[in-house]
């Protein structure tokens, strides 16, 4: 079946995620991470693309673009520039991004500050540092000046830096990504159907390993943590866990 184009409109903004396949690491040491930075910079450039915040985790990227044409061609570059220089250091070939990028446009101020804290919380979430002492997110350039993210935007709206500070150690009002989605209820009900057949009890009868694949699966194909759970009748401790 044919791709569907994507939505656009001139100037959006958009949080987009990559993974790697089969949810493997995309980055195995700090020369990975950096040459992943550079390259990022050196395309965002090219192809007119704002970097306004950024995370890199073990087998995932999260980026909040401002494009004034579709991500799609920065997002191409940087593919093509990476992968190959991952598969000669490490000796493999063949596909390291899961599919296609996921992205979800940005509508209105509320949402992306959400986002940038979303973005920014990853290590936390994950249970491997407190976001201020992550190396490999943009966190700290929202405090310190730097330059690889264009952190204006997001400064000018919570009042600089110190509000930027004060609004990320907040509690979470929401998990953003539960509340925007691509699919209605319908939707995310027939994705499921289609990929599960025999339904919710076929992955509640699961192994662990096998449950958490199954959820990833879901995921991979569009469907937010809130529906998982809705759909499947596991719990959010369950979900949430399979999809750090």
């Amino acid at each position: 079946m044919p791709r569907q184009a994507r939505c656009f409109e001139e100037g959006e903004y958009f949080h987009v995620m990559v993974r790697g396949i089969n949810r493997q690491d995309i980055f195995y040491d700090d020369e990975d991470r950096q040459r992943f930075l550079e390259t990022m910079q050196r395309f965002s450039s090219e192809t007119d693309v704002s970097v306004i915040a950024w995370c890199l985790m073990s087998n995932h990227v999260h980026l909040l673009l401002k494009a004034d044409r579709m991500p799609d061609l920065f997002m191409k570059k940087l593919g093509c520039s990476y992968v190959p220089y991952f598969n000669r250091k490490y000796g493999r070939v063949g596909h390291l991004f899961q599919d296609r990028y996921k992205s979800e446009t940005i509508k209105d101020d509320n949402y992306m500050l959400a986002v940038v804290r979303y973005i920014h919380k990853n290590p936390e979430k994950a249970h491997i540092c407190r976001m201020s002492d992550y190396r490999w997110s943009s966190y700290g350039e929202f405090l310190d000046g730097r330059e690889s993210a264009n952190t204006d935007l997001i400064l000018g709206m919570l009042g600089g830096s110190e509000g930027y500070r004060q609004f990320m150690e907040t509690a979470d009002s929401a998990v953003y990504m539960d509340e925007h989605n691509g699919f209605t209820e319908r939707e995310a009900l027939d994705k499921f159907s289609e990929l599960f057949p025999d339904g919710a009890g076929s992955i509640q009868s699961l192994p662990r390993r096998e449950r958490n694949e199954a959820i990833g699966k879901l995921a991979d194909a569009g469907l937010t943590a809130a529906q998982i759970c809705r759909i499947t009748g596991l719990g959010k401790t369950i979900v949430y866990s399979a999809l750090k």
